[in-house]
């Protein structure tokens, strides 16, 4: 069992599917800014709501 997944780099033919799974979970799936997914490559956090929360803000805190 996961509580959070995150990829740097993913392809939309890797992240339909996945974030499907997820939202209909109740789940969030956004970019590593926070912002909406779109279908072009990217990055994505998935989680529940509290641990996306609690993710976003350390990110937000470090530079990668």
């Amino acid at each position: 069992r996961l509580d959070l997944y995150f990829h740097l780099l993913i392809y939309p033919w890797e992240l339909a599917c996945g974030q499907l799974l997820v939202t209909e979970a109740g789940g969030v799936a956004t970019d590593w800014e926070g912002r909406p997914l779109t279908t072009g490559e990217g990055s994505i956090i998935a989680s529940n709501k509290a641990v996306h929360a609690d993710f976003l803000r350390v990110v937000g805190e470090k530079t990668l």
